[in-house]
């Protein structure tokens, strides 16, 4: 049985998981989703997992694209787990829905709890939707890891796990798109200061190509997934966000480094 995990992380959590998934299943094969995100994959896995982040109570805008080209004919099971600091939203229903559309399924959902390495600092709808979900928290990968190999590796059903009905409800409907349209205007707000060395690590990190080096200069284009990689991976920690709110915080996940991330 050949089982493809593939994983979206900008600074580490995804990956973390995605790495831990696959231990335990012994012979999964690990795919960055930014690595092949221009191929069309036409997958002969008998499994396939998704592992990615909760983005704006949905899927990040990259996972959508990725799966828009990938051909799941021959795949018996899919299976996904998402990352989120607060809740889950409607991600895995938003994922179960797009993947019915290519005439396949779901077939098992899991959220896990991350830290956050995001320097934003958290707007009102997001507290008030954490605090609608706190009885109902996603836990730990430490916590979940027995149920979700054993759900795997068995082939069991798993419903797909959702956060409150309100936070179930802002991801999977169109405000979902515009949360990411706004989180994509932020990324022509990063800047360097004069600590940045022109290291190309903020381009290499970018897992949409979205950084460019012209002239000594290092710009920002108009398509960021937000997903803080470059500013937390700058090893000068020259990268800021315009009006950021919590200027100190960079960080990323402690298991992960930098040459695991770049997307060359």
């Amino acid at each position: 049985m050949i089982t493809k995990i593939f994983y979206y992380s900008g600074t580490g959590n995804s990956l973390s998981v995605a790495r831990k998934i696959a231990v335990g299943l012994e012979t999964a094969e690990l795919v960055s989703i930014p690595k092949v995100i221009n191929e069309d994959i036409n997958t002969e896995a008998d499994a396939v997992g998704f592992v990615f982040p909760v983005y704006g109570w949905g899927l990040p805008q990259i996972v959508k694209d990725f799966i828009d080209r990938l051909s799941l004919s021959q795949v018996q099971y899919i299976f996904a787990v998402v990352t989120c600091a607060g809740t889950q939203g409607g991600t895995l229903i938003q994922l179960k829905k797009i993947l019915q559309s290519k005439k396949c399924d779901l077939h098992a959902g899991f959220s896990v709890k991350e830290n956050s390495y995001s320097p934003m600092k958290q707007v009102p709808i997001e507290k008030f939707v954490i605090w609608l979900n706190r009885k109902s928290r996603p836990l730990p990968i430490e916590d979940r890891l027995p149920e979700i190999l054993s759900t795997i590796k068995q082939r069991h059903l798993h419903e797909p796990e959702i956060g409150s009905s309100f936070a179930a409800w802002l991801g999977t409907t169109i405000l979902h798109d515009s949360v990411l349209q706004e989180l994509r205007k932020y990324g022509k707000d990063f800047y360097v200061d004069n600590k940045c060395n022109h290291c190309g690590t903020c381009v290499k990190v970018c897992p949409r190509k979205n950084i460019q080096k012209e002239n000594d200069s290092i710009i920002w284009k108009g398509n960021c997934e937000l997903c803080f990689a470059c500013l937390n991976w700058c090893p000068q920690k020259a990268i800021w966000l315009k009006d950021e709110l919590l200027p100190q915080r960079r960080s990323h996940h402690p298991e992960i480094k930098i040459s695991d991330i770049i997307n060359e």
